[in-house]
């Protein structure tokens, strides 16, 4: 009977202890993160969200959260098997869309959410303290900054911040027989089509852009471009992390730009390109994206006043988030980049120009 007892006492301790060891795996860890601004832009309201809440929960910002601050926020307490992704929504002072994005990663306490320009893919950061330290410590405010900048402000200032050296291809095209090639040589020169153009500079200079589709205006500074030789000068500037050369004389939506030969396999930059490039027409209306991912649509009786939103693309399908509050979805031809179809209407909508 005694060791009965003895050996019932020794079970109850064994269960406790696997008890106990259950319970500290389930331990709950704060997700206290420090949000940064380096957007180049004042942002008004800030809202963040676990991609498991229906809700979006706190507000985070208390009047204008400026280009270049940063403060602590709690986003909650969770398990370490629950840590969660996020959905982020950024208005600006215009009260237009900075950020709508579902973020595929997962937060832990500690960690870093840097807003870069709502004008580059992705344009949000996770990082590390340790790695915000190395990417982004001289960060001077304006805009984007890549690791290497430098942190001096003056226009015009001959730079090497970008790898630009390599290979661009005119509008992503390198299969076609027919395809511009621009070289960049390490020495200065470059190679435009197979002939030899002349040489090229690399500046940091300021710039003032205004979206189309808001009229938002940004400015900051920019990695520019410049051929000299030919018949004239020709000026582009880097965007989408140093892998996209834009024509300086287009607008937000111009077609005249030069993709990096390794970006080549980004079908969602070379998605992008091409819808951003034309316009979309059907019987009654226009659509119009730009590369700040607003859009516009024009109403072709003339009466009917304008409306615009913002867009978002997920392989070959469009989301359409209206100012209203409307959403709407569109889909890609995939064997005709002229052409979208509004699953709302089912409407087909073609780029009058496109060839």
């Amino acid at each position: 009977m005694k060791n009965w007892k003895k050996y019932a006492a020794l079970l109850l301790a064994f269960v406790m202890c696997l008890s106990l060891a259950a319970c500290g795996g389930k331990k709950e860890e704060e997700v206290k993160v420090t949000i940064v601004n380096q957007s180049g832009q004042a942002i008004t309201s800030l809202s963040i969200a676990a991609t498991t809440s229906d809700e979006w929960g706190d507000e985070f910002v208390d009047g204008i959260f400026q280009d270049g601050e940063m403060m602590e926020i709690t986003l909650g307490s969770y398990k370490q098997s629950e840590l969660p992704g996020v959905n982020i929504l950024a208005y600006g002072e215009s009260g237009s869309v900075l950020y709508d994005t579902n973020a595929e990663f997962t937060l832990h306490g500690g960690d870093y959410i840097v807003f870069e320009s709502p004008y580059d893919n992705p344009g949000i950061t996770i990082c590390t303290s340790d790695e915000y330290d190395d990417l982004y410590a001289g960060y001077g405010g304006g805009g984007n900054e890549d690791p290497d900048v430098s942190t001096e402000d003056n226009s015009g200032q001959t730079a090497d911040i970008y790898d630009v050296t390599g290979r661009w291809y005119y509008q992503g095209d390198q299969d076609s027989e027919f395809a511009t090639v621009l070289i960049l040589n390490e020495d200065g020169t470059y190679i435009k089509d197979d002939m030899e153009e002349g040489t090229y500079t690399c500046e940091q200079v300021e710039y003032s852009a205004t979206d189309p589709n808001t009229n938002v205006t940004t400015t900051g500074l920019r990695q520019e471009i410049t051929l000299s030789g030919g018949f004239m000068e020709d000026t582009y500037y880097l965007v989408s992390d140093g892998r996209v050369l834009l024509n300086w004389a287009d607008t937000d939506r111009g077609d005249n730009y030069y993709i990096y030969e390794e970006a080549l396999e980004d079908e969602q930059l070379l998605t992008e390109y091409i819808l951003t490039g034309k316009t979309f027409q059907g019987e009654t209306y226009a659509l119009a994206f730009s590369r700040g991912y607003t859009l516009r649509c024009d109403f072709l009786d003339g009466i009917t006043e304008a409306r615009s939103g913002a867009w978002e693309l997920s392989g070959d399908t469009i989301t359409i988030i209206w100012d209203d509050g409307e959403m709407d979805e569109a889909v890609l031809d995939p064997e005709n980049p002229n052409a979208l179809t509004m699953i709302s209407t089912g409407e087909t909508l073609e780029d009058p120009f496109g060839f």
